[in-house]
């Protein structure tokens, strides 16, 4: 009965699938495009944040009218933002960074 109850706890330590498996091979991983991949969604989320966070922190302090001045400025801020992400994009394109 020992033997049993060893083999029984063996079968149900048994991982539930291979993950291994499921790697598809000869395909290497692109870091430097994840890296771009990510750098951009967090230039995104980081602009969202602003404009939509920063409009309603002023609508709910200030007042509608006082945030719709404030979400013209919230903008321009976003638009200085992008501007200077896609130099420095551009400028990593003509040096051979990509």
């Amino acid at each position: 009965m020992g033997i049993r109850n060893v083999t029984h706890q063996n079968e149900t330590c048994k991982p539930r699938y291979n993950v291994h498996a499921q790697m598809k091979p000869g395909k290497p991983t692109d870091t430097r495009q994840q890296q771009r991949d990510f750098g951009r969604s967090l230039m995104w989320m980081t602009l969202l944040v602003l404009v939509i966070g920063g409009g309603a922190l002023l609508a709910g302090f200030y007042g509608i009218t006082e945030a719709l001045i404030g979400l013209a400025c919230l903008l321009a801020g976003a638009g200085m933002i992008l501007f200077l992400w896609l130099l420095l994009t551009l400028i990593g394109k003509l040096t051979g960074e990509e």
